[in-house]
């Protein structure tokens, strides 16, 4: 019988690699941003000292993203005239690059999942790591990749640690009730990576306005990046999420589920 690993499936949903460090996959994205030519992952080696083996692996995710694309030749590619307009922003700092790298990433499904995952409060990593495997179809051969994706995401500034172990979206408040109607106001809808034409600047969008509800409806919360509607409804309900919830708010829940309940059996019972 042969020893020899079956080789995994791909992944549903583009992932960056495992074998490069967060911080090593910036310093790339900030060479590849300055690179007015055709390059490879050797010549980005000779800016960033990643080595090329690395650089070579990084590519793929970031081409998803709308950084980069490939160019005649083995192994070459070029950046794209998005890549070009973010240098600027990368010249005055770093973060400054990152806030262009939120911009870049408001099409992807990782910042829409992250953000509506993250919209009723701060969650375990665990939590959130659990959900984005689910939405990119993935089992625990992929967990190192999923990991380097919430580091990354932790590296932009999208999610922020909190001392208590968790983490929240970086809108939000430090106060989860006031986090909840500020990140749950109506997204903007997320054009697609070639139309960042405006990026940066870097020019970052204002404050959206609180919305008038902090619970999220489907709606919203489907705009926010949830596939569907079963999506929606098999997000589980942490014990930290219900005990921010009022008195009253508890029993509306319980009408509301109990309401559900009924319109589904009712549904399911008809011929």
């Amino acid at each position: 019988m042969s020893s020899r690993k079956s080789p995994r499936l791909p992944s549903g949903r583009p992932l960056p690699t495992s074998r490069a460090r967060a911080e090593e996959q910036f310093t790339l994205v900030r060479a590849i941003c300055t690179r007015t030519s055709p390059f490879t992952a050797k010549d980005l080696e000779s800016i960033t000292g990643v080595s090329a083996s690395r650089g070579s692996l990084v590519m793929a995710f970031w081409c998803s993203c709308g950084l980069a694309e490939r160019a005649p030749g083995r192994g070459a590619y070029k950046a794209t005239a998005l890549a070009t307009a973010m240098a600027q922003a990368w010249e005055k700092g770093e973060e400054h690059g990152h806030a262009a790298v939120r911009q870049l990433w408001r099409s992807q499904w990782f910042y829409r999942s992250a953000r509506a995952r993250l919209s009723p409060g701060p969650v375990l990593r665990e939590g959130l790591v659990t959900t984005l495997m689910r939405l990119a179809s993935v089992g625990s051969e992929y967990r190192r990749e999923v990991d380097v994706l919430v580091d990354l995401m932790i590296t932009a500034g999208l999610l922020v640690p909190q001392p208590e172990g968790t983490l929240r979206w970086h809108e939000q408040s430090k106060n989860p009730a006031v986090a909840s109607s500020a990140d749950n106001a109506a997204p903007t809808p997320a054009p697609a990576p070639a139309d960042h034409g405006d990026l940066p600047g870097v020019h970052l969008p204002g404050p959206r306005p609180a919305a008038t509800s902090a619970a999220p409806s489907a709606a919203d919360a489907l705009a926010g990046g949830v596939e569907d509607l079963a999506s929606l409804l098999s997000t589980p309900l942490q014990l930290a999420d219900l005990a921010r919830l009022t008195t009253d708010e508890l029993v509306a829940l319980h009408r509301h589920l109990a309401g559900l309940a009924a319109t589904a059996s009712k549904l399911r019972s008809r011929p």
